[in-house]
């Protein structure tokens, strides 16, 4: 099967990319690949809107100040939107360089409205 710019593409049969247990997959992996230790991944509540609904995950990682730049840069490269919110950094010990910082965010996808869901 051919996809975009003639490039094969291979099927994948039975994969709901819309499900919950993906889209952590996918933000726990742009995590790590930053280098960043997860203390936290806590799924929300859907919130349907008048054409999507929302999909909030509250996350606690701890790591370096760059680290983070990298975790948020990789959001941006998944195959669907998240966009970030209530962003907090705490510092580690005082004194200590080498001590890492924790980050608490909420990270929210979207998927598009199904014609039998009222908006919540």
């Amino acid at each position: 099967m051919a996809g975009l710019f003639g490039k094969k593409s291979i099927p994948v049969i039975g994969i709901d990319i819309s499900s919950t247990s993906v889209k952590l997959i996918e933000l726990s992996k742009a995590g790590l690949r930053a280098g960043l230790e997860f203390d936290l991944i806590k799924p929300g509540n859907e919130s349907a809107k008048e054409f999507y609904v929302e999909f909030p995950i509250n996350i606690t990682v701890a790591g370096r100040y760059h680290e983070f730049g990298d975790f948020v840069s990789g959001l941006s490269e998944l195959n669907r939107i998240v966009s970030v919110h209530n962003v907090r950094l705490v510092g580690g010990k005082a004194g200590k360089a080498s001590s890492k910082l924790t980050m608490t965010m909420v990270a929210k996808t979207y998927r598009a409205k199904r014609e039998n869901e009222d908006e919540g």
